[in-house]
């Protein structure tokens, strides 16, 4: 069996079984959801599957079914956690040929794959790999280039292992820096460049040439097109000829494709895909040119638009951080004190607990808990909400909050597939209760933290984590309740709603990987102690004093211990957005120079305020804007960002409280719903492969009734409510 599929969504085992397979002289491709799984199988390209049940999008047994349907006689051994005789029946029957529960030792499942590669009958994997002069030994790991021995190091070995199994093809960047570096690397390093040179030195330069070109991608079946300019560069087999990129005709049929360009400018031959592959030294035939080309920007090899690059808007705030530093607007010192800031610290520590609290079962054990009690719809809306207002506690920013509630989510869609208008009305409920409950806690999104780290700049005032819960808990749970009620209305039907609902622990667990009943495991009684001490302490701040940065460190070590933790440390800090802290602490910064330079007072100058401005018109027009702020800013940071530095010196120039008005625009904020890009949860539950989701309109008749309801309620929080909890409306002097 020369090529096994991993089909499992947890890196660590993924990565685990991968090495371990390697090692034996396996060639493995890792695919972390369903929907990657199926395709990859379905191509014929593999000899073996290693199939996880609980896989996002399509689950195991989704996709063993679907295999079996289309004839596919690929073998597969199953690979999971649940280790009920009825679960093994099934999927055996289903059409598995072997089945191994969690956790395993990999001497059995290398014993398992050893069994089926004799059972199939297929030869067994090559140990030598050639192509002309070069030779690639798999079991000594040394190539062989003109005669000569070279010795490779294990980046070198498995990047010409790639090469030479992938023949004449073009391989991406992201292919390349997946299979040999893992997830870890920006895909915009020069890595890929650095290591291919380093190769082509060691095995020589004779009959080897280099190409590469910046293009927007080949439309033949099989190639993956690539937007933006991004460098190529590659090897080829001197045996082999140029690859051209398809058929004219193909090429003409495809409308607006730019046309390749080499490094000296012109025209390549070479597929314009961003990547490598072994290449030939004859020169290629020019390739048709596609009708209404137009060539794009010549850029630097390895150089990216920032406008395209997924962090370039919060690396251009740090880069005017350190353009406000330079010129000495703001001192070095204000600059790096923002990455030390202790909101900083709380919001680094949440996120290694949230990975604790993520790799335990306690999600789907307390969805067992809230919706299994759910006898009508009304019920099961409600209780839901609940649910997810509560995750506000153990998981910082709503992107979490939604990855972690999506298996939830599914396992619901999955008991109503019958009713398909209730389906629909729990995809947008889901990220509709997320992004208003996060105004909950301090750690509910980092747009939060920013306006902390602005008030405390500006107005020397801390809001703490009691006082933000005081103020945004009962905003939280009025709202999502309120916009819970207004979902179900707008997208069910009487009939719909007077139906009955009955949620059993069996279907939960069909899309969860641990248990989701019975006795708790010592690691999530250890994981759930944790987090309700935690939370315990964060609520009690005032009585002993602590941090809650303080607090949430101790956690965070806890949680990451060998003896008592349930995540090692490395992996709970790479759950941590780090281009994200950078940019609230650039942001930070800013708000300082934005005070400190009186460019705030020069702006909000320009504003027709006074003390005549009655406070209810002022913060009834700081309310509106950033209410709609989120159809110009997608970033619900940078909406905080941009706003509340200006909103807390407008707010001092016409009397009103600033620490109100601050509260406001960052509460009104959080409704980010009219489009799909608005926000990530709704981008994520917008397309779930499989299961009836919403359309654009459906979020356009929902946000004409939600933004207005959302923006009277803050209003009517800030005039009335918060002034009983000691956020008065007047600035008081």
């Amino acid at each position: 069996m020369n090529r096994i599929l991993i089909a499992e969504d947890e890196e660590r085992i993924a990565s685990f079984v991968q090495k371990g397979l390697r090692a034996n002289g396996f060639t493995t491709v890792v695919a972390d959801d369903g929907d990657m799984a199926l395709g990859h199988a379905l191509t014929g390209a593999f000899d073996l599957m290693l199939l996880d049940i609980g896989l996002p999008g399509r689950d195991g047994f989704t996709v063993l079914r679907e295999l079996r349907e289309a004839r596919v006689t690929l073998p597969v051994i199953v690979l999971t956690a649940r280790d009920s005789v009825r679960d093994t029946v099934a999927g055996l029957e289903g059409g598995a040929d072997d089945w191994m529960t969690k956790p395993f030792r990999f001497e059995e499942l290398l014993a398992r794959v050893r069994l089926r590669q004799r059972t199939a009958g297929r030869a067994p994997e090559v140990t030598l790999l050639r192509s002309g002069s070069l030779a690639l030994d798999l079991r000594t790991r040394r190539a062989r280039a003109d005669e000569r021995t070279v010795d490779l190091t294990a980046r070198e070995f498995v990047l010409l292992e790639m090469f030479l199994r992938h023949p004449g093809q073009v391989l991406s960047r992201e292919q390349i820096l997946s299979h040999v570096w893992g997830y870890d690397f920006d895909p915009g390093s020069n890595i890929v460049d650095v290591y291919v040179r380093a190769l082509r030195r060691k095995l020589g330069r004779s009959g080897w040439r280099r190409y590469g070109g910046w293009g927007t991608g080949c439309p033949e079946p099989g190639l993956r097109r690539t937007v933006g300019p991004s460098p190529g560069c590659g090897i080829r087999r001197p045996d082999e000829k140029p690859f051209t990129g398809g058929s004219s005709a193909a090429h003409r049929a495809f409308r607006g494709c730019t046309p390749c360009l080499s490094l000296s400018g012109r025209p390549s031959a070479s597929v314009p895909s961003s990547g490598s592959a072994l290449s030939s030294p004859s020169p290629a035939p020019p390739r048709p040119q596609c009708r209404r080309a137009a060539r794009p920007r010549r850029l630097r090899p390895g150089h990216r638009r920032l406008d395209r690059h997924p962090g370039g808007r919060r690396l251009r705030r740090a880069r005017a951080g350190l353009a406000l530093t330079v010129t000495g607007v703001i001192s070095s010192e204000t600059l790096f004190a923002a990455l030390g800031d202790e909101t900083v610290w709380l919001l680094i520590c949440a996120f290694v607990l949230a990975a604790a609290v993520t790799r335990t079962g306690l999600a789907g054990r307390a969805a067992v808990f809230l919706v299994g009690g759910a006898r009508t719809v009304r019920q099961l809306v409600h209780l839901t909400t609940a649910g997810l207002v509560v995750t506000a506690f153990a998981v910082p920013a709503t992107s979490g909050r939604a990855a972690l509630a999506l298996p939830v989510f599914l396992a619901l869609a999955a008991a109503l597939r019958e009713r398909a208008r209730l389906v629909v009305m729990l995809a947008l409920l889901f990220p509709t209760v997320i992004l208003l409950s996060a105004v909950a806690t301090l750690i509910g999104a980092g747009a939060h933290l920013i306006t902390v780290g602005v008030l405390w700049e500006q107005t020397g005032e801390r809001l703490g984590f009691v006082q933000w819960l005081v103020l945004g808990l009962p905003l939280a749970v009025v709202s999502s309740h309120l916009a819970a009620e207004l979902v179900l209305l707008t997208t069910t039907r009487r009939a719909d709603r007077t139906g009955p609902v009955k949620i059993t622990a069996a279907q939960i667990q069909e899309h969860a990987e641990t248990a989701v009943e019975g006795p708790f495991t010592p690691a999530e009684s250890r994981c759930l102690l944790l987090l309700a001490t935690v939370v315990l302490l964060w609520c009690s701040e005032p009585l002993h004093g602590v941090s809650p940065a303080v607090v949430a460190l101790i956690g965070a070590l806890v949680a990451t211990s060998p003896a008592l933790g349930t995540v090692r440390f490395k992996d709970g800090l790479r759950t941590v957005p780090w281009p994200l802290l950078l940019f609230m602490a650039a942001t930070m910064a800013m708000g300082v120079a934005l005070s400190d330079s009186g460019a705030a007072s020069w702006l909000v100058g320009w504003i027709p305020l006074g003390a005549s401005t009655p406070p209810w018109l002022f913060l009834a027009g700081v309310v509106v804007v950033s209410t709609a702020a989120h159809l110009a800013l997608q970033s619900r940071s940078a909406r905080s960002s941009v706003l509340v530095p200006l909103v807390v010196a407008a707010a001092i120039g016409a009397g009103v409280n600033p620490v109100a008005a601050a509260l406001a625009s960052t509460a009104a904020a959080g409704f980010c719903h009219t489009l799909p890009s608005s926000a990530k949860p709704v981008a994520l539950f917008a397309d779930v492969p499989g299961t009836p989701t919403y359309t654009p309109r459906d979020l356009l008749r929902l946000s004409a009734f939600l933004a207005p309801l959302t923006a009277a309620l803050v209003l009517a929080f800030a005039l009335t409510v918060w002034p009983l909890l000691g956020v008065p409306v007047l600035l008081e002097t």
